[in-house]
């Protein structure tokens, strides 16, 4: 690339130049941002699961130590076959 002549036309073509450089830095620094949002989205995802896998677990072991007890003290409830 030849520098033009002009003392303002240089400092223009240099400032094009450093226009171009920072939108690539700020299209970098979006993808990096995009990346990390999404990371950050499927954490939650999988917690939000595991939150919810562990409130089933949870009300399934309430609900069979409720039939647990109610077999011991209720007599002809539900006998295990």
């Amino acid at each position: 690339m030849v520098l033009p002549k002009s003392k303002t036309q240089r400092l223009a073509l240099q400032a094009k130049l450093a226009n171009i450089e920072a939108e690539k830095a700020v299209a970098k620094a979006y993808q990096i941002e995009l990346a990390r949002t999404k990371a950050v989205g499927e954490a939650m995802l999988k917690s939000g699961k595991a939150l919810r896998i562990t409130l089933v677990s949870a009300g399934r072991q309430i609900l069979l130590r409720t039939e647990a007890i109610r077999r011991q003290l209720e007599p002809g409830y539900r006998k295990p076959s």
